[in-house]
C-alpha cells in the first residue's frame, strides 16, 4: 500500500540514511540513481515502505520497534535486522 510521505518518519531507515547522504552531497552515481528513484516514487505517491528482511508485513521504525501488520511485536537495536545474521530461516 502506497503511503504519502510527509516527513522522514514514513521512510524506511535505509532510505532516511540515503536522504542524509544526498543532503550532505555524499552520494556516488549509484546512490544518486537510487535517490532519484526514491524521489520519483515519493512525488508520485507510489512509495511503499519495504518489508523488513523481505518478510511480508514485517516493518521496523526508526526507534527499533518491529511491527507485524502494524502491531508492535519486538524491539531490535543496531543493524542486526538488516544483516544476514539477523535473517531467520534462510
Amino acid at each position: 500500500m502506497a503511503i504519502r510521505v510527509i516527513d522522514g518518519d514514513q521512510l524506511a531507515p535505509e532510505y532516511l540514511k540515503l536522504l542524509e547522504y544526498a543532503v550532505n552531497g555524499d552520494l556516488n552515481e549509484a546512490g544518486i540513481a537510487l535517490f532519484r528513484k526514491l524521489h520519483a516514487q515519493v512525488m508520485a505517491g507510489t512509495y511503499v515502505r519495504p518489508w523488513l528482511q523481505g518478510v511480508e508485513h514485517l516493518t521496523r521504525d526508526h526507534d527499533g520497534f518491529v511491527y507485524w501488520k502494524g502491531h508492535h511485536v519486538e524491539h531490535w537495536d543496531g543493524d542486526l535486522p538488516y544483516s544476514e545474521k539477523g535473517r531467520v530461516g534462510r
